[in-house]
């Protein structure tokens, strides 16, 4: 790339300028950091440390792309992507029936960072756009795009119709402010929901006392042993039939042990008999913690063991005086609805396409594909049966006992 290409002026006295390596962007640190704290409702996912550590474990496959836009030599807003492959699932609900993908400058959630209006917006936009003018990628791909914003609307009206997302899936994404006693959250809920609560913690602690342990993991010299524990719960889990599961990586680990050297890793796993029964991982970025995933042994269902350590964790972020919000990530859930106090909406697939034949087809298809799928999920709404469908399909995909026994011995092909 050209220092032309690197550093684009405009004609109101901007300056758009493209980093390309990791040493660049490690310069602007303090730049970065400054922005996502500014930020009301900054992504734990676009910290700067988790996006150098993903860099570094997939430098085969990606490569890193920071667009920083200027006024008068200061810089005014970011965008925080990565140039590489990347699939394009077509679904119907979860069954992924086909995986085309693209080169893509992906814009890594949470990654659009600082004060953005429309006109800002509108020039981040056309910056990223010139990466397809210049057959650097096929497409631009943003993952959960928070709909009330400037950005947002200029991703969705700037592209020309054929080369933009149609009928984008739209999730709800929620965030609960931490009450400041486990009391205070019980009074928020109903008499039947609250006594139901109460009635599994009793029962599971009456039943099984000593043998009953909640561990609560933050060093650096825990990870390997939370990742092993965390990794045996959600192999049983529906997310890992979706391939959503916790993964124990080399990706995973360096994230995890970055985070715990850093004070912000809160991962919490409640053992029956020694044996992990469910987890809940979290972070704390700022002044929030991200619950960024959870999972329980489908085996333990009826003892809500999910619920109970969920409540547990709770009670300890009650009294953290630091934290005063927990989100849920993106994605709809019916303890998210029940628990949360603020949500927005927010797309969950929106891309920029080149005008060349194959990335225009792959647009086509999956725009075809979240059109038949929106208009299956209305009718279901129709007749009442979406969540009834949701859960069978779960059920469906969580591991028996005896499924479970078949895999530990069906040798791993990675290795034959």
């Amino acid at each position: 790339m050209s220092e032309h290409d690197r550093r684009c002026h405009s004609e109101d006295g901007g300056e758009t300028v493209v980093l390309r390596s990791l040493d660049e962007i490690e310069a602007i640190r303090p730049i970065w950091e400054r922005m996502q704290a500014e930020d009301p409702h900054p992504m734990i996912n676009a910290d700067i440390d988790r996006y150098l550590s993903f860099l570094r474990v997939n430098e085969q496959d990606y490569g890193p792309l920071v667009l920083i836009l200027k006024r008068e030599g200061q810089p005014q807003a970011m965008v925080v992507g990565r140039l590489g492959k990347q699939s394009m699932p077509l679904r119907i609900g979860y069954k992924v029936v086909a995986k085309p993908a693209l080169r893509c400058v992906t814009v890594i959630y949470g990654g659009v960072l600082a004060p953005v209006d429309d006109a800002v917006a509108a020039r981040l936009v056309r910056a990223l756009m010139g990466f397809l003018r210049r057959r650097e990628a096929d497409a631009v791909y943003f993952n959960h795009l928070r709909m009330d914003s400037p950005f947002y609307r200029q991703v969705a009206t700037i592209p020309h119709l054929l080369c933009r997302s149609h009928f984008p899936a739209v999730h709800a994404h929620w965030q609960m402010s931490i009450p400041r006693s486990l009391e205070e959250f019980y009074l928020g809920l109903s008499k039947k929901h609250r006594g139901n609560i109460r009635r599994a913690i009793k029962k599971l602690e009456e039943e099984w006392r000593d043998r009953l342990e909640i561990v609560h993991y933050r060093q650096p010299r825990e990870v390997e042993r939370l990742c092993e524990d965390v990794e045996r719960v959600s192999l049983k889990t529906y997310q890992q039939s979706l391939g959503a599961g916790f993964q124990n990586t080399p990706l995973t680990r360096s994230i995890a042990n970055t985070d715990a050297q850093r004070g912000r890793l809160h991962v919490s796993v409640l053992y029956i008999q020694n044996q992990p029964c469910a987890f809940q991982w979290g972070t704390t970025f700022g002044r929030t913690y991200f619950l960024e995933r959870i999972g329980y042994d489908p085996a333990w269902t009826k003892s809500s063991v999910g619920t109970v350590l969920f409540v547990k964790v709770l009670e300890r972020l009650c009294a953290d005086e630091g934290v005063d919000c927990m989100d849920f990530g993106f994605g709809g859930a019916e303890y998210k609805e029940s628990y949360g106090s603020e949500s927005w909406q927010e797309a969950a697939t929106m891309y920029i396409l080149a005008p060349r034949f194959y990335p225009l087809l792959v647009g086509a298809l999956e725009s075809a594909n979240a059109g038949f799928v929106r208009a299956l999920t209305w009718i279901v709404r129709r007749v009442e049966l979406l969540a009834w469908v949701k859960r069978l399909w779960r059920r469906t995909l969580q591991k028996t006992p005896a499924q479970q026994g078949a895999m530990a011995q069906k040798p791993d092909r990675a290795v034959e």
